[in-house]
């Protein structure tokens, strides 16, 4: 049976000044290399199906190994091959497709773990819907096999219909696993109607690869149909409707019942309660397409429904109040106020899932570097820039809330930062701006430094009826950012050398969709580099604030491994202060749980780009300093791999490696040819 039990992990990380979330949905099989004597992979694949005379219906398959070699049943895990079938069937209220499942059975609810506390469960038992059981297989040659259902589909089911056959295959104690599915019309005939709201490939521009259940559920066309309105846990008495769970596990701590003060959790399999009340998702919920992709991907705006929408906005009655209207609505009459279409901020569905940042009301705010002069040592370098607003309008520096330039060098890792205001930049002849700092470059300055610009209009949006928008904290100002760029100048250089990429911004951006920190102002990962240089720290905010000390370091590396580690870390809590100048606060990053497995380190990498042996030249230790006291300096490849590898342990191993001098000898074993290579070690 599938579904007595649902294996999500999930938590939430909010990073210095801006909410940055990670959802985590991933049960991590062994690796590969861990799987002796195996040849290695399974394939299932559907070919056909049929519901006969009897009505058990049949499905016949392929399984194969990752060559293409056929397998037998006996090379899987036991247990590891099971089926299940469901038809599409149309909600007469709200004219939706949904599957129903034809293999359901009663589970009792049982007493669960949860808040440290032994809790009596809200129903005596519930349905669920899961995989068929009793079924026979028969062995066709080559691979090929035929699985006969032991479930007897009901006498008047709808043969006319859609149905889905789906199933999945495990290999080498679930090492390899394989999902697929297969629709056809029992009565014959092309199918007409298919279901599909949200793809697989859409969930893994954040999971890499989905699964859930131990591993064993990797496709949405599988989970869909389990996860049908047949389908409560019995614990908490919670729906498990895919469009339910997912959509609240997704909103998390957003949910108006968490921030109410009544948390979110399925008990799932065992007695252990999952709380996904700390989730929060990694870019704006209201970016329904992220998710919604498919056939009917539309669905979020042009089919709402009660169960779908009152999913994250679990506060409203939709039927007579509150946070709804006093009149009683069915879902079948939800599109009538709630159009697909139409004005931002309004009643129609995309309207009240406008993003503010994203408003058409918004001048738009693009930067241009033209040059980046007198960068030779001890001169003032001069920036010479413009702003134009998305009609190609330009945008005087003076009419900016804030704008400020951040000089810093060399690009072979930068030592410091320096930012000073622009706002009164002097108008160039040809409608250009130009700014000289008064900071200079050092006498001792080798190499090339960069120059980076962030900022933002003041803006105040409309809603549909004319009133002024609010945002949470109830201003009406909202921060019309620009993308920031980085330019670049010889000091001693030939030509100007630019820092050594090592993340892609658009790797980022797969999670994120836009990332934006520290207000929004903070958009691009080379921009970010400039700051969270190897001797910043949180120290001018922490003793504003009171903090513990020492500080810590907020080098880019060290932080953004420290942050995706979140949960996993050992050296617990950590904590940075962050936040708004005038009023810092402690941030907890210990709490993520990152939505992938973090071996695999070209989800955020460069291809190679984390590998020893490929750490760019010059790269500097982290020192932190309280005040003018050097209070400890970490070498590089030590402050990166204690990143994720944070346990006491580790940072002993990396201190016994590391000679006086601050020469580091980890190449000899992790380097590319080392027992332990850093890509040897990382392989999934």
């Amino acid at each position: 049976m599938i579904a007595r039990r649902i294996a999500i992990l999930a938590a939430s990380v909010i990073v210095a000044t801006a909410a940055v979330a990670i959802l985590y949905l991933w049960d991590p099989p062994l690796a590969t290399s861990q799987v002796a004597g195996s040849a290695g992979g399974v394939q299932l694949k559907i070919l056909s199906a049929s519901i006969p005379a009897d009505r058990k219906p049949v499905v016949t398959f392929t399984l194969a190994d990752a060559g293409g070699n056929p397998l037998r049943i006996a090379e899987l895990d036991q247990g590891g091959l099971r089926f299940l079938i469901a038809s599409i069937q149309t909600d007469p209220e709200t004219r939706n497709t949904r599957y129903v499942n034809y293999v359901v059975s009663n589970v009792p609810g049982r007493d669960f773990r949860f808040a440290g506390k032994t809790t009596r469960p809200a129903l005596a038992s519930a349905s669920q819907a899961g995989v068929d059981t009793g079924g026979t297989f028969a062995e066709l040659g080559g691979g090929k096999f035929t699985y006969t259902f032991g479930t007897v589909l009901p006498a008047d089911f709808d043969a006319r219909a859609t149905h889905t056959v789906a199933g999945y295959a495990t290999r080498a104690a679930r090492a390899f696993v394989s999902n697929d599915a297969f629709d056809f019309v029992p009565a014959g005939g092309e199918v007409q109607v298919r279901r599909e709201v949200v793809k697989t490939d859409a969930c893994n521009a954040c999971h890499t690869n989905l699964a859930a259940h131990g591993g064993t559920r990797r496709d949405t066309r599988l989970c869909v149909l389990c996860h049908t309105s047949q389908t409560t846990d019995p614990e908490t008495g919670n729906p498990v409707e895919f469009k339910v769970l997912v959509h609240k596990i997704h909103s998390g701590a957003r949910l108006p019942s968490v921030v109410a003060g009544t948390p979110y959790f399925i008990v799932g399999f065992g007695q252990n309660a999952i709380d996904f009340s700390g989730i929060r998702w990694p870019q704006d919920t209201r970016n329904c397409q992220t998710c919604h992709q498919g056939a009917q991907a539309e669905n979020f705006k042009t089919r709402p429904s009660a169960e779908a929408c009152g999913a994250c906005h679990d506060r409203s009655d939709f039927s007579a109040g509150p946070n709804h209207s006093e009149a009683t609505r069915a879902n079948s009459t939800c599109a009538n106020c709630h159009k697909a279409d139409g004005p931002e901020f309004g009643e129609s569905v995309t309207g009240a899932h406008t993003i503010p940042e994203k408003s058409k009301q918004l001048r738009g705010v693009n930067f241009q570097i033209v040059s980046f002069t007198d960068t030779q040592p001890g001169q003032s370098p001069t920036v010479t820039f413009n702003i134009k607003d998305k009609a190609g309008q330009p945008i005087e520096p003076s009419e900016m809330a804030s704008l400020s330039l951040v000089l810093a060098g060399p690009t072979t890792d930068y030592a410091n930062a320096v930012s000073e205001n622009a706002n009164r930049a002097t108008p160039t002849d040809d409608g250009n701006f130009s700014y000289t700092f008064n900071a200079k470059i050092p006498d001792d300055a080798a190499g090339t430094y960069a120059v980076g610009i962030q900022g933002f209009l003041a803006a105040e949006l409309r809603k549909a009826s004319g009133e002024l928008l609010e945002n949470e904290e109830g201003s009406t100002q909202i921060r019309d950012v620009g993308f920031n760029k980085v330019a670049f100048g010889a000091v001693t250089d030939s030509v100007p050398m630019p820092r050594k990429r090592v993340v892609d911004l658009n790797n980022c951006n797969r999670c994120h969709e836009t990332l934006a920190l520290h207000g929004g102002t903070r958009r691009n990962t080379e921009f970010c580099v400039l700051c969270h240089n190897p001797n910043a720290t949180d120290s001018a905010k922490r003793t504003q604030a009171n903090g513990p000390q020492p500080p810590q370091s907020i080098v880019f590396n060290r932080l953004i491994h420290r942050i995706h580690t979140g949960e996993e870390q050992q050296d617990k809590p950590f904590i940075i202060f962050g936040g708004a100048p005038n009023n810092p606060q402690p941030v907890n990053l210990s709490e993520a749980r990152f939505p992938a497995d973090r071996r695999e380190c070209t989800k955020c990498h460069l291809p190679n780009s984390n590998l020893l042996d490929f750490m760019r030249q010059g790269i500097q230790p982290a020192t932190v300093r309280q005040d003018d006291t050097v209070v400890s300096v970490t070498q590089p490849i030590q402050t990166l791999c204690t990143g994720c590898h944070d346990s006491k342990a580790a940072v002993a191993h990396a201190d016994t490696m590391t000679a006086s001098g601050g020469r580091e000898a980890c190449t000899v074993c992790h380097g590319e040819r080392g027992e332990f290579a850093v890509s040897a070690v990382h392989r999934r």
